[in-house]
């Protein structure tokens, strides 16, 4: 069961090995950089996760959080760059066929979640759509292009489920870590 006291988790996830495919892992790492240098706020009590290949590893997370937002490499809008804010139950059939070098894609991390009881109410995914899933360390021009949507629809939708998930918890403040970045 997801936590109605827990935290709102920005999950960013993706291989970071497989150029587009780890965008959702260089937007969490955005966030958090705007976010240390004050360009940027999220609501009280938000975790920034990146989630990289983590998969099902990732359940316990979710099911602590009183919201969730992914963000990954999915097959959104018309062209690669294309940042789209996918939410509740429509989720699943837009994670499915990405993240190639993870355990399990979005999909079946939000499917488990919910049949376990532990998806929290209020989640969304916000999907950019790949040009390239070859090899590389580096995004290519067109999704590089579009972080700063993606950071834009993800601070707007993490905002979005602060008031639609229960009050915020008096006295927490925005975490500012990235759990499990590498150095």
């Amino acid at each position: 069961m997801s936590d109605p006291n827990g935290a709102i988790a920005i999950l960013g996830v993706g291989n970071v090995l497989l150029g587009d495919d780890g965008v959702g892992v260089h937007v969490v790492r955005e966030i958090a950089r705007r976010v240390e240098s004050g360009e940027a706020t999220v609501p009280a009590g938000t975790d920034l996760v990146d989630g990289g290949t983590l998969g099902l590893r990732l359940l316990p997370l979710v099911s602590g959080a009183r919201a969730l937002v992914i963000v990954d490499a999915a097959e959104v809008g018309d062209g690669a760059g294309d940042v789209r804010v996918v939410q509740g139950a429509n989720v699943g059939s837009h994670g499915r066929c990405l993240s190639a070098g993870t355990d399990s894609g979005v999909g079946e991390l939000v499917d488990a979640a919910r049949l376990l009881g532990a998806l929290p109410p209020a989640f969304s995914l916000v999907g950019i759509r790949p040009a390239t899933l070859e090899a590389g360390l580096d995004l290519s021009a067109t999704v590089r292009a579009a972080i700063a949507d993606a950071v834009r629809a993800t601070l707007d939708e993490a905002r979005r489920l602060d008031a639609q998930a229960s009050p915020s918890v008096p006295g927490r403040s925005a975490a500012r870590d990235l759990v499990g970045a590498p150095a």
